[in-house]
């Protein structure tokens, strides 16, 4: 039987849409900045496209993700899709689409290098596999990779900053002589020994430092070198600074669900009366929106969803008895995970969308 689409159920409004069929199973991710309007379309005509007509056969349900703009919604359906890869997505599945990241390499003079990220999540556990662009480059631990980033532009700019204000190699092969590079103080001439080991990997861990800096400090430092560049009059590079620097702005005030990689995972949960809406965030990224009716108390809930699916950090909207959630975690002698009430900042971003998309569901009962 074919889906009946209801136009009513669904938002005009930006975010994702997941398509699943008769099984539950994800057929598409896709995003709009009208999910109704956009919806609508799969629906009010018939399509020329065979694997479009294909898709719409097999449709039993479609579920919504409200973000708060096209930018936070292109990285979640990006996020989602390199995580769960849908049979009937193919345009965001390549390696190098999307946003990327800046990682560090191995090598035993690491250089800094562009990084395509394809997630594939092993979703009962910290596990990713990751692909690089260039494959003879090993793919980094998570302490070496930095990002993501939506532009490429400001990524390369970035790069090719850090790259040279640290001295860092950019060949992928170092030659037996020093390059141009060297010769202009673009790089340490590292091939030719002008300093020594020693010194190449404290810079190179000094340039680790600049790129883990919250955008706030990094913004800072730029500002300050910009300046300095400024009063050299090296007027051509404090230009290039501050455009960086605008691009990181703008960055930072479009998207507010992507945090800067980590390695925690954590669970955001917006309790109402009696509704929960809860997100999982693996690696830095949203990884899912789940929401229920709750008619037990919310301390025995988040028990029982840490015995099911353990996290690092929980983030909510309710001040909890900790004491007693601890003691009921560790009864199972299981790590204690941090908890955090957030008034500000990514966190409390993150749970402010919890509670978009809790008030939307509400709506739909």
């Amino acid at each position: 039987m074919s889906y009946l689409f209801r136009p009513e159920l669904y938002p005009e409004q930006v975010g994702c849409y997941m398509m699943r069929d008769n099984d539950h199973s994800l057929l598409y991710i896709g995003k709009a900045k009208n999910l109704r309007s956009r919806l609508r379309s799969y629906f009010k005509r018939n399509h020329t496209d065979k694997r479009i007509r294909e898709l719409v056969s097999l449709i039993a349900s479609i579920e919504v993700i409200l973000v708060n703009n096209e930018m936070e919604s292109l990285l979640l359906e990006n996020n989602l899709i390199k995580i769960h890869q849908p049979p009937y997505n193919h345009a965001l599945k390549r390696e190098d689409s999307g946003f990327s990241y800046l990682h560090i390499t191995d090598e035993p003079f690491p250089r800094i290098a562009a990084y395509y990220r394809t997630s594939v999540i092993d979703q009962n556990s910290s596990i990713v596999k990751h692909h690089s662009k260039n494959n003879n480059v090993e793919s980094p631990n998570n302490s070496k990779l930095f990002g993501p980033f939506s532009s490429s532009r400001y990524r390369d700019n970035l790069l090719q900053l850090v790259t040279e204000q640290f001295g860092l190699r950019s060949c992928e092969a170092m030659p037996a002589k020093a390059c141009l590079l060297a010769h202009i103080d673009r790089c340490s001439g590292i091939c030719e020994q002008w300093i020594t080991k020693e010194q190449y990997m404290e810079q190179t861990e000094a340039a680790r430092k600049l790129l883990t800096l919250p955008q706030e400090q990094m913004i800072d430092y730029l500002y300050q070198l910009m300046q300095q560049y400024a009063d050299q009059w090296r007027y051509e590079k404090a230009q290039k600074l501050l455009l960086l620097i605008q691009n990181l702005q703008l960055a930072a005030g479009q998207t507010q669900i992507v945090e800067r990689q980590t390695d925690r995972q954590q669970l955001v949960s917006y309790f109402g009366d009696d509704h929960v809406c809860t997100i999982r965030i693996r690696h830095g990224m949203m990884v899912s929106l789940h929401f229920e009716a709750v008619s037990r108390h919310c301390i025995t809930y988040l028990k029982e969803d840490y015995l099911q699916q353990p996290y690092d950090e929980l983030i909510t909207n309710v001040e909890l008895d900790f004491t007693k959630l601890k003691a009921e975690w560790k009864r199972f002698e299981l790590p204690v995970p941090k908890y955090t009430l957030p008034k500000k900042g990514l966190k409390s971003a993150w749970l402010k969308l919890c509670e978009l998309n809790y008030q939307y569901r509400i709506g739909q009962k």
